[in-house]
C-alpha cells in the first residue's frame, strides 16, 4: 500500500457538500456550502434551502474521505432517479457512472476492496434536471456488514491523499519453490 499527501483527520464527521442551482457545477451556480452527516436525502420532501425552488436543475457534489473500519469488499449503492457518479480512491475514474438522468427509482452498485483503518477519498456528484422525482441515498454494505446508509462515524469532510493497494495475488514465501 501506498499513500500520498492529503489532509489530516480531524473529529467532524460527514461530507462537504456544495450546492448549485443547476446541473452545471459552475462556481457562479454554488448558493449552498455545508458539511452533511450523510448523504440521504428526499428532495421532494423537503430541498436543502429556498434559493432552490425556482429552478428545474439541481447538483450536489460532496466530497471528503470514507474511513474503512475492517478490510474486505465493500458494495456501494446509490439509490437515485437522477444522475450519479460516486469515487472511491480514485479522483479520476468512476466506480459507478451513471449520468443519466431517467426519473425513475434506479440502484446502482459496485464492489471494491479496502483496507481496515485506512482513509479513503470519496466524492459523490449527483444532479436533476426537470425530473418528477428528486433523491439520493449513498450506501454500503460493509464485509460481514448489513447494507446501510453510509454512518457519519465513516465520513470525514478532508481530503486525503489516495491509497494505492496492489492486488495481484503474489505466491507463497516459500524457499521449497525457489522464492
Amino acid at each position: 500500500q501506498f499513500t500520498g499527501g492529503g489532509e489530516r483527520l480531524t473529529e467532524e464527521r460527514g461530507l462537504h457538500g456544495n450546492y448549485y442551482n443547476s446541473k452545471n457545477t459552475g462556481r457562479e451556480n454554488r448558493i449552498l456550502e455545508r458539511i452533511d452527516p450523510t448523504v440521504d436525502f428526499d428532495f421532494n420532501a423537503a430541498l436543502p434551502d429556498a434559493k432552490f425552488s425556482s429552478t428545474n436543475g439541481l447538483a450536489v457534489q460532496w466530497r471528503g474521505a470514507l474511513i474503512a473500519p475492517e478490510s474486505g469488499d465493500y458494495e456501494f449503492l446509490v439509490k437515485s432517479p437522477n444522475g450519479i457518479r460516486p469515487y472511491v480512491n480514485d479522483e479520476d475514474e468512476p466506480l459507478i457512472d451513471a449520468w443519466v438522468s431517467n426519473g425513475q427509482p434506479m440502484e446502482h452498485r459496485a464492489t471494491i476492496r479496502l483496507l481496515g483503518g485506512r482513509v479513503y477519498p470519496l466524492q459523490l456528484h449527483w444532479f436533476k434536471f426537470k425530473d418528477k422525482l428528486t433523491s439520493i441515498s449513498l450506501q454500503w454494505k460493509p464485509p460481514r456488514g448489513v447494507q446501510q446508509v453510509i454512518p457519519a462515524r465513516n465520513l470525514a469532510p478532508v481530503r486525503p491523499g489516495s491509497t494505492f493497494v496492489v492486488t495481484t495475488p503474489f505466491p507463497p514465501d516459500d524457499s521449497s519453490v525457489g522464492y
